[in-house]
């Protein structure tokens, strides 16, 4: 999560960067003269599944930014950054888990991708979904959901393991990556993750 602090006075501005990247919770403090701050959130993303057949990798954080208005020096706010989930493997180590939340005040929020789905067989229908946001009171305000998690939809139960969906972000919601008629049962087939630009499908 970051902010970028702002409006000092009519025709002057501060630019003041203060980066949140590491999970808990933090206190930014208003700056002397500063009333208007730009910020924007990433929820964390979900943690992978591993089992013997499709499993999909943690979908992605939702983002939301916008401008926060009328603030007073001084005062505090407090912000969060959201932990990456979890995952775990198909020798049962580990316990896959969803991202957390991430947020600045109550202006912003943006949610954790949903864990993997391990064992989603041949032809799945569902999958990790991506993290929602949300803002409130703020101007300027955008909100974009992360990606999906991989999807099998080949017809049979080849192991297939997919990278986690990428977050939400101003170039809009990624696309989930769907893996498509998989050549051979006992072949096994890692795709990447969707990137923001990232192909939806593969062969």
């Amino acid at each position: 999560m970051a902010l970028l602090s702002g409006q000092l006075g009519a025709g002057r501005f501060r630019n003041e960067r203060r980066m949140f990247n590491f999970p808990g919770a933090y206190t930014f403090t208003i700056p002397a003269g500063v009333t208007q701050v730009f910020a924007f959130v990433i929820g964390g993303g979900g943690g992978g599944r591993g089992s013997t057949e499709s499993n999909s990798g943690g979908a992605g954080g939702g983002y939301a930014h916008g401008v926060i208005s009328g603030l007073t020096p001084g005062n505090t706010i407090t912000c969060t950054v959201g932990q990456g989930g979890t995952a775990d493997n198909n020798m049962g180590l580990g316990t896959s888990s969803n991202g957390g939340t991430s947020s600045f005040g109550s202006y912003l929020t943006g949610n954790g991708g949903a864990k993997g789905v391990g064992n989603m067989g041949s032809t799945a229908s569902t999958t990790s979904s991506g993290g929602t946001a949300s803002t409130s009171g703020v101007s300027e305000a955008f909100t974009a959901t992360g990606g999906d998690g991989g999807l099998q939809d080949g017809g049979d139960n080849s192991p297939c393991a997919f990278g986690g969906g990428a977050s939400g972000s101003p170039f809009g919601t990624p696309k989930s990556t769907t893996l498509h008629g998989s050549a051979h049962p006992n072949k096994s087939m890692v795709v990447g993750g969707s990137g923001w630009y990232g192909t939806q499908n593969h062969q």
